[in-house]
């Protein structure tokens, strides 16, 4: 029996609307980085008091480094919370 894992990250959080937005990023893919870019323009448009976009990130195995990357970004991450700092 395995052990249950005790590592909750949690996502990037802009806005702070009623109704949330969930995406999950891998930030080496380049669809994800296609995707990510758009955000700002999506909260702009509708309003950070319309709308809570929250960015979780995904390792994916075929992305090289992926994991390392992700890493890296979860340990900066209460740093990161707000828009500017992502």
């Amino acid at each position: 029996m395995s052990t249950p894992s005790h590592l909750n990250a949690q996502p990037l959080v802009w806005g702070h609307g009623p109704r949330a937005f969930e995406v999950f990023l891998e930030p080496t893919c380049p669809y994800s980085v296609r995707a990510f870019n758009k955000l700002d323009d999506l909260l702009d448009e509708v309003g950070a008091d319309n709308v809570t976009i929250k960015i979780r990130l995904q390792s994916q195995p075929w992305h090289l480094f992926s994991g390392v990357i992700v890493r890296c970004i979860l340990a900066v991450h209460p740093a990161a919370r707000q828009r500017a700092g992502a």
